[in-house]
This record gives structure tokens, sequence and C-alpha cells, in this order.
């Protein structure tokens, strides 16, 4: 989150570290990993979890040998914010952790990185990979805290980590992307934008997608480096791209919520919102949900974008029809239908994208009022309920 006073900094000065708030109160930062121990565990395999709590430390746990019907531990050989490029932070290898024993975590080891955290930990293949205050990105041995490397970029690294194919890619508030050997940190390769990096990249088929406070989405090459396209939004990008089905979904502060074709760089959509959209956007399901600042949560309708109806008035009317309804809701502008059932409104007169006057056809009983664009039809809810009588 960037509040108002460090806004005003960025604005001063993008590419020089703030001397925010926050990390004059953080000067060391602890990464805790919590040890479980269960008493009635007598063998199998380890693994670990991320947990946070408080301001400077991130906390870790791991499970003991497990019962002999202990189930399969899974390798997992890349990581990115969210889990996956969806950002659904759904783990479906992680089934040692349980109910039963995540009350049972300990301490069991802790590591110093040199400022404050607010990067969040990628796994892989047993080495932890965290950015730091202190400008450097920290890779740490997952079962005994070790550090294994560090590397250094520019300024702040509050971007959290991406590891595919061997590489971690990280964004640094010097303006860069960084892509660094796995192994042993070595630099692959450096890439430039002109403005703060605090987006966490996401990597896909070969590409890495990041957004810059320069107010661009960037496409590189994962291999190289190099700029494949850049997409343009009207403030700062800190939100963290999602990636499914050709399709990059990613916030910014200018309050909107943008889809771009994730070859081209092509604006597929916008949404907007009430502020700014630091959130970083999940697909699941069709669906795609994001955060405000406006202090609510958005889900847009995949194939129907935000077509809901989302109250009627007034709620009823005689069997004979011929009601005038004002319908409100979202998306309204190409509407070529409305519906009181399965029976076609009389007529209809589309005010504004979010307002619609109509005027009822006979019927009975209760039916649901929706409306139909050219990609979809509402999704029949409580608040769109008319009843004859």
């Amino acid at each position: 989150m960037v509040d108002e006073t460090e806004q005003k900094q960025i604005h001063q000065s993008p590419g020089k570290p703030l001397s925010s708030k926050r990390s004059n109160s953080r000067r060391s930062v602890i990464i805790v990993l919590l040890g479980l121990i269960v008493a009635e565990a007598v063998a199998g395999g380890i693994t670990w979890q991320i947990l946070s709590q408080g301001i400077h430390k991130i906390y870790l746990a791991f499970a003991p040998p497990a019962p002999t019907s202990a189930p399969v531990v899974h390798n997992i050989n890349s990581a990115t914010f969210g889990f996956d490029p969806q950002h659904t932070h759904f783990n479906p290898s992680e089934n040692l952790l349980t109910l039963v024993k995540v009350p049972h975590l300990v301490l069991f080891w802790t590591s110093s990185a040199g400022s404050s955290v607010e990067s969040s930990p990628a796994v892989v293949n047993g080495v932890v990979y965290v950015g730091s205050s202190d400008g450097r990105l920290y890779a740490f041995n997952s079962q005994t805290g070790a550090t294994r490397w560090i590397a250094t970029t520019g300024s702040f690294v509050r971007s959290s980590p991406a590891v595919a194919n061997g590489v971690v890619y990280v964004g640094s508030d010097d303006g860069r992307l960084y892509a660094f050997n796995s192994q042993t940190g070595a630099t692959r390769w450096v890439a430039t934008t002109r403005g703060r990096v605090r987006s966490s990249p996401a990597v896909a088929n070969g590409v890495v997608y990041v957004g810059s406070f320069d107010h661009k989405l960037y496409a590189f090459n994962s291999a190289t480096g190099q700029i494949l396209w850049t997409a343009s939004a009207d403030y700062w990008i800190f939100s963290s791209p999602a990636v499914a089905n050709g399709v990059v979904y990613v916030g910014s502060d200018d309050g909107r919520l943008y889809a771009f074709n994730s070859q081209t760089g092509a604006k597929l959509w916008v949404a907007t919102t009430g502020s700014f959209v630091e959130s970083s956007p999940a697909v699941v399901n069709g669906v795609v949900y994001v955060g405000s600042f406006d202090q609510k949560l958005y889900a847009f309708h995949y194939g129907t974008t935000n077509l809901i109806v989302t109250s009627i008035s007034p709620t009823s009317g005689p069997a004979r029809g011929g009601t005038t309804i004002t319908i409100t809701g979202h998306s309204f502008t190409d509407v070529i239908n409305v519906s009181f059932g399965s029976t076609s409104a009389n007529s209809f007169l589309v005010v504004s994208d979010t307002q619609i006057f109509a005027s009822s056809p006979a019927g009975s009983g209760t039916i649901d009022v929706t409306v139909t664009t050219p990609i979809g039809t509402s999704i029949a809810n409580s608040a769109d309920q008319f009843t004859y009588t």
C-alpha cells in the first residue's frame, strides 16, 4: 500500500529510495521458521507452508515425520505471487499441515535480512527467496535458514519474486526488473522501466509480465529480458498481473482493472472502480476478483463482463402487464433485450450504463427480470425479482 505522503515522494523522485514512516521503524527483519512437533508422528517426509504475523517476521512451518500412511510430498519447481499465474493462492500439493497439526507450531529457526520485508516469499526446491528494503534479494535454505546467496539491486525490493526454469525474477524501486540464477544468484539479465517496480512479476509461456510506476504493463522475454510489448494505464501500476487463457489482468492506481492480450498487449477490456486498484486480481472459474481502495471487492463475470441487475422498482405489478419499472445495475449500454421471465418486455429504454426503463408484459407469479447484450444475459438473482399481483 502506498500512502498519500509516500505517493508525493515517489512522484517527485521515482528513481530514489524513500525514507518512509514504515522503513524508519523497521531496521531489521527476522525470518522465522516454525517447527511442528506432534508426539504421535513416527515416520515420513517434511514440508512447510508460509504463514505471517507481525511487522518484522515471516513464519514458516514444517510437519515432522508422519505415520506410515503419510501423503505424498510434491516437489515444486516454480513459484509466483499468488501461487500460480492466475493468483488463485491455492496449493493443491500441500497435504501435511492440517487443522490438528497447525496449533502445535513452534519456533524452528530464524534468519536475518538487512531491513524490513514487504516482499512475499517464494519457495522452490528447498530454497526460500524473498526481497528486502535493503535493496537485496535473499535465498535461504528452507530447512536450516542458512543463507544460500544474496543478490543486490539499486533500491528497495518490495516486489515478490517469481521462480521459473531456474531463474528468479523480481522488481526493484530502482525501476528495473531483475533475473537471477536461482542456484547461484548470478545476474542473468536486467530490464529497465521508467518507474518503480513494486508489482510482482508473473511468468507464463516464456514471458514475464510486470507493472511499473511509469503507468505501463511490460511483457519481457523470460530468457533474454527483451521487451516484447508495453501497454498503458492512466496511473501507476502497483498491482501484480494475473495471466489466464491468453489474457493479462492488472489493476492501476487510476481506479481501473485492465485486460490485455497476453501476446500483443492489445487492450481487450477495462472496468472502473471507485478508487486505486493496488490489489492483484485473481482469476478463477471464469470470474475476475479484485479489491479497490473504495472499500469494495469486485467480481467480474467472464463472458458477460459486469452485466448484472442490482435492483428493480417497483417490484410488483398487475398480471395484465403495463407496469413501468426502473432497472438498476451495470453494463447496460449495449442491452438489446429485457425479459420478464421468458417473455420480452413490452418496451424498454436504456437511459444510461446503469439504468433502464421497461414496461412489463402480462404474466403471473414471481419471475426474474434479466437484460441481454450481444455477449450474454445477466445472471438471475434475488434483486431482480418481479411479482405479478
